[in-house]
């Protein structure tokens, strides 16, 4: 029995079927459902972070492509010689 859980979480049979998914549900009192929505939530979770990830590289890679135009303001020397208030 302890080989056969340890190839079940090792992934060796790949992934378990929706008869077995809800069955192991059933066993550890758990609601199929519910479980589903939330595997669902945090891989949408770790596609947004992938992609968030991707553009940061992208802007490290390439920042002359992502300029601001408040970096370039064509009234940026009068401004710093007004007196403030």
């Amino acid at each position: 029995m302890r080989q056969e859980s340890a190839t079940f979480f090792n992934c060796r049979h790949g992934s378990p079927s929706s008869r077995e998914f809800t069955a192991l549900c059933q066993v550890f009192n758990l609601n199929p459902a519910s479980r589903l929505e939330q595997a669902l939530q945090l891989s949408q979770q770790t596609e947004e972070q992938k992609s968030r990830a991707a553009k940061l590289d992208q802007v490290a890679a390439h920042p002359e492509d992502f300029d601001i135009a408040a970096l370039h303001d064509p009234n940026e020397a009068m401004e710093r010689e007004t007196p403030r208030d």
